[in-house]
């Protein structure tokens, strides 16, 4: 496949297993919920934007104090500096990670189920729990669903 639609988009999560719902915007998410490693829900968004397959987590239930925005970008903007993808980004009060694969060559079903669509929720998933252990290492309380 060159180019994905949403139709195909939406069988591939489906076939990797993954509870996929449309949002308002027309595009797919799933819920991961909090754990050890990172103590909030997150929403992890499929969407298509020309050539471009993006995979987005954005916690929920997630606060820090006034502030304390400035210590989250730091360590974004230090993880930014680390690595390639995902991007982090501070959005609607929030941070937020984008994995973004450009679909321009012909590429597999399973390349895109396999190293975009899981592995990008992973990704932002991991990021997530760094972004957490970071944030705690530097004092900085967040709201948690526990």
């Amino acid at each position: 496949m060159k180019e994905i639609t949403k139709d195909t988009l939406w069988r591939l999560l489906d076939e990797v297993g993954y509870d996929a719902r449309k949002d308002a915007h027309g595009n797919f998410y799933v819920m991961k919920y909090a754990d050890a490693d990172f103590a909030h829900d997150l929403v992890v968004t499929y969407s298509i934007d020309g050539d471009w397959l993006r995979v987005t987590g954005e916690p929920r239930d997630f606060a820090v104090a006034e502030g304390d925005e400035y210590t989250v970008l730091d360590v974004l903007n230090a993880q930014n500096m680390k690595r390639a993808a995902p991007m982090g980004y501070w959005f609607n009060n929030r941070p937020h990670f984008r994995y973004s694969v450009r679909l321009c060559e012909e590429v597999s079903e399973e390349y895109v189920k396999r190293d975009v669509i899981r592995y990008g929720a992973y990704s932002v998933c991991m990021c997530f729990a760094n972004l957490g252990a970071m944030l705690e290492k530097k004092g900085v309380e967040t709201v948690s669903p526990y």
